[in-house]
């Protein structure tokens, strides 16, 4: 019985990070779609730049991703929600 259970466990576990893989990749594309449709439609006209592609756009993305975390404001939904104290430190959780 025990070793049904673990078994279980196991299959489950791949398939939920299966799932997270997944599911960070979609997101990824859709984000990249979403900055490459805004910067192409605001920056060329307001600013004079050039259009941009999808692997630039998604690159810009990595690249915030770096410069955010770097300086410290990469909080994330949990600590822009709770000023960067999280969840423990604000009584919920």
């Amino acid at each position: 019985m025990a070793s049904q259970d673990r078994l279980h466990r196991r299959k489950f576990g791949k398939v939920l990070v299966l799932k997270f893989l997944l599911f960070g990749v979609l997101l990824l594309a859709v984000f990249g779609f979403v900055v490459m449709a805004l910067w192409n439609w605001l920056t060329p006209p307001i600013f004079g730049l050039r259009t941009i592609t999808y692997w630039q756009a998604v690159g810009l993305l990595i690249l915030q991703k770096f410069s955010s975390a770097a300086s410290g404001a990469g909080l994330g939904f949990i600590g822009a929600v709770t000023g960067g104290l999280g969840w423990r430190n604000v009584g919920l959780g």
